[in-house]
């Protein structure tokens, strides 16, 4: 019996550990319940969200550059605000900061 609750507790702690994969796109599975945008880690310009039930890719819009002819500049996806915001405004963040491991 103890096997068994040893068993679920490392079943328990690896799934937690797996839910974020720093080394994937970080596309969900399924559609969040509550229609978050979810960022992609390999394009910071686009984000994962749902359309009828389904996940697609979005990519930020692009915005005129300062600058005359400086032609159009795509945004960021801001992790932090869930939204597209300027280059100057946007700043990395870990992919899956909570999956660290303990030193």
């Amino acid at each position: 019996m103890k096997a068994v609750l040893v068993f679920a507790c490392f079943a328990a702690v690896v799934a937690i550990a797996a839910c974020c994969d720093p080394d994937s796109d970080n596309k969900p599975t399924v559609c969040p319940k509550d229609n978050t945008l979810v960022r992609n880690f390999f394009d910071p310009t686009a984000y994962w969200t749902c359309e009828n039930g389904v996940v697609v890719g979005k990519q930020c819009p692009s915005v005129a550059a300062p600058g005359e002819n400086s032609g159009n500049v795509t945004q960021a996806f801001n992790e932090a605000t869930g939204q597209c915001c300027t280059w100057s405004e946007w700043k990395w963040t870990e992919p899956c900061p909570n999956n660290k491991p303990a030193n």
